[in-house]
């Protein structure tokens, strides 16, 4: 978040408005970077359950959808 505010450099500097909403602790940098790979490729709808803390919805919105059991 501080280089993010101080525009430290061109990737941070066009986000330096960022609000933190959510935040999660690892203990291992390798498993923080897959978890904030992960959360990237979600949609806005599971990013706004996770924020909300709606894990039943976000259960919900994990289950595939176009698949024909047979």
């Amino acid at each position: 978040m501080a280089e993010h505010k101080s525009k430290y450099n061109l990737s941070t500097k066009k986000f330096s408005d960022i609000q933190l909403i959510f935040s999660e602790q690892f203990k291992l940098r390798g498993l923080a970077e897959r978890r904030e790979k992960q959360i990237k490729g979600w949609s806005i709808a599971k990013k706004q359950a996770l924020i909300s803390g709606d894990f039943d919805k976000l259960k919900q919105l994990s289950k595939p959808r176009n698949i024909i059991y047979r």
